[in-house]
């Protein structure tokens, strides 16, 4: 049986590696720019790129947030 030290361990490795994921923004950088072909491609309007940039804007904004709170670098 494992120590509660161990499983203390365990917690944190999969927390870091959690907000390590979760504070990648290349993944919405790469949607901007896939959303942005599209408009020019015309397979989606001015008005729901709007709307969706919008969606992956804010987003981006809440991972800078969340690095500055917590001191984390990169950007």
């Amino acid at each position: 049986m494992w120590g509660i030290g161990k499983v203390i361990d365990i917690l944190e490795i999969i927390y870091n590696e959690a907000e390590k994921e979760w504070c990648d923004d290349s993944k919405y950088r790469e949607m901007l720019s896939e959303l942005y072909v599209k408009l020019e491609d015309g397979e989606i309007g001015e008005e729901e790129y709007e709307e969706l940039e919008e969606e992956i804007i804010l987003k981006l904004r809440e991972i800078r947030n969340y690095k500055r709170e917590h001191e984390i670098e990169g950007d």
